[in-house]
């Protein structure tokens, strides 16, 4: 929702757009339900009001993973990137990522230093979202951090992309540039929480509301 304009105003907007489905993120609680009587399309709730699964669900994959492994100086949020250019168009990824992070460092209780965003994967020579996940990395190792916890949050689950570039050049990154210890940290997976949440939208029951 854009400054000074209501969620209606929203609802109308997106529905002009003919959308499949349309994923919202509200502090509002019943924002959802609300929106979903004004479009002509499915709404699915990724958060409404004190609704949150999915960053309930990465953030107990992280309090999991530092029980088992110990707690890094750092958390790195890393983030499939995509060309700038798409942002100045309107596409609103950046802001969505973003606050994703804010939510999920909110629900971990990290300070503004104990984590950061950052986006991978860029290839050809288009400027790509900002700042990129190797240099991060470098820039960790550079300024004394010896050890980070890494993570993927958008990704439900770990393919090729978070198996080998992630979990494995980005460590040679870290550790060639000083770091000393750079753990990866899973995708949600089979995750029984994760589970719940992918059938819950599935089944219509708590996260998606329907054109009715």
């Amino acid at each position: 929702v854009k400054k000074g304009e209501t969620l209606i105003d929203t609802a109308m907007t997106l529905n002009a757009m003919h959308p499949d489905f349309i994923a919202v993120r509200h502090p509002e609680s019943g924002a959802v339900h609300l929106l979903s009587k004004k479009v002509n399309c499915a709404v699915i709730n990724g958060g409404d009001g004190t609704v949150q699964r999915c960053i309930d669900a990465l953030a107990a994959s992280v309090q999991d993973h530092w029980r088992e492994h110990g707690r890094a100086e750092h958390l790195l949020l890393s983030f499939h990137g995509i060309p700038e250019a798409n942002v100045r168009k309107g596409d609103p990824y950046a802001r969505q990522c973003e606050r994703t992070a804010e939510l999920l460092a909110a629900r971990l209780e990290l300070p503004a230093h104990a984590f950061s965003l950052a986006y991978q994967s860029r290839f050809g020579r288009a400027k790509w979202l900002m700042p990129y996940t190797n240099e991060t990395l470098r820039g960790l190792a550079r300024r004394g951090v010896r050890s980070v916890d890494v993570m993927c949050p958008a990704f439900a689950a770990d393919c090729l992309e978070t198996l080998e570039e992630m979990a494995v050049e980005n460590r040679a990154v870290f550790l060639e540039s000083g770091g000393g210890e750079y753990r990866f940290i899973a995708c949600l997976n089979d995750r029984e929480d994760h589970v719940r949440m992918m059938g819950q939208i599935a089944c219509g029951t708590g996260h998606i509301a329907s054109r009715a």
